[in-house]
């Protein structure tokens, strides 16, 4: 069972009140007060270590699909340009050949701006 009380008007009362409950406490009773941590449960103690874990494969989740997000748009802007080279003669292996190495470039070069921002970032603090 739990009572809360508040002392609103900042009169004081809430001390006094304080300090007659722990006279009248029995044995297993506790006072408690907001400022006091929050005991802590085998079970809550459980789920604090697994939730790190959760929060990786969470991120792992999200990136996976943030790339299949980003390729899913990369494919649907440049199928009219596939549908072209084939119309042109193309063979599918060299179109993809061609769409590869583009993705490829593209990698390299957001790959070395990501490692300049982070020299830039580690060279500040």
């Amino acid at each position: 069972m739990a009572l809360l009380v508040a002392d609103r008007a900042g009169t004081g009362t809430l001390e006094a009140y304080r300090t007659w409950l722990a006279a009248e406490m029995k044995p297993g009773q506790r006072l408690e007060t907001v400022r006091d941590p929050a005991p802590r449960s085998a079970a809550d103690a459980r789920s604090r270590r697994k939730i790190p874990g959760a929060g990786r494969a969470g991120r792992g989740v999200a990136r996976g699909r943030a790339v299949a997000l980003a390729a899913s748009r990369y494919l649907r802007r440049h199928l009219d340009a596939a549908a072209m080279f084939r119309c042109f003669g193309a063979k599918v292996g060299q179109t993809l050949a061609l769409f590869f190495v583009q993705f490829l470039a593209l990698g390299v070069v957001a790959c070395a701006a990501g490692v300049v921002v982070a020299l830039a970032g580690s060279n500040c603090s």
